[in-house]
């Protein structure tokens, strides 16, 4: 999960709980069912971002066209030195090309 799908769960999980959050004198914010209930605004911004996560999760999974693999740093050319043994007359091994097809 990436942190623009954490925000927006967040964010819409409290804008869920504020509607059924009370007033200073405990009188529902929003007048539906349920509304004023300390309780009732906790539980519907829990509920409501957790299934906002899992819809996130699930959309990702389903329909993500390109798996996502790490990022392998050792065929850089940057890097040759640290894969010779960090040492400048050392007849380590020659840097492989990179599998990707690219250098760094």
């Amino acid at each position: 999960q990436s942190a623009a799908n954490a925000f927006c769960s967040s964010a819409i999980g409290i804008f869920v709980g504020a509607l059924f959050f009370p007033t200073p004198e405990f009188a529902p914010l929003v007048n539906i069912p349920g509304g004023g209930d300390l309780l009732n605004s906790f539980a519907a911004a829990l509920v409501t971002s957790t299934l906002i996560t899992f819809l996130w999760w699930y959309v990702d999974t389903t329909f993500r066209h390109e798996k996502v693999t790490a990022f392998n740093l050792a065929p850089c050319s940057e890097l040759s030195p640290i894969a010779k043994g960090l040492t400048r007359n050392s007849s380590g091994p020659s840097p492989q090309p990179s599998p990707l097809g690219r250098e760094c």
